[in-house]
């Protein structure tokens, strides 16, 4: 899981550091770990139940950068709005993977 103090906890060792330094740090760090993580294939909770975000045009492949980053644009401005879609398709995909492009997977394992 994301620790949202890991600036602070970096930073506690130099007294001196301005607070726009952390403040940037910490809007930087939440700005980017989602779609980060997401281009990566999943977050940490995303790793942990099983489940991955992929293109939906190609499954076997991981979305971009840009992809997660509209996916985390559009997820954060609608909130729970966004997952009204997920009744009305087959796949499940929420107006944030229909904007970004995405659909998430379940990720089976390999024997």
């Amino acid at each position: 899981m994301h620790n949202w103090n890991t600036e602070s906890i970096l930073l506690e060792r130099y007294e001196n550091t301005p607070d726009w330094i952390r403040i940037a740090l910490f809007f930087g760090l939440w700005a980017v770990y989602e779609p980060l993580c997401t281009s990566l294939g999943c977050t940490a909770g995303n790793y942990l139940k099983g489940i991955r975000v992929r293109d939906v045009n190609h499954p076997e492949k991981r979305i971009n950068f840009l992809q997660a980053f509209i996916r985390y644009v559009i997820k954060l401005s609608l909130g729970w709005i966004s997952f009204l879609t997920m009744y009305t398709n087959h796949q499940r995909r929420a107006i944030h993977d229909l904007v970004a492009g995405s659909v998430m997977i379940r990720y089976e394992k390999a024997d």
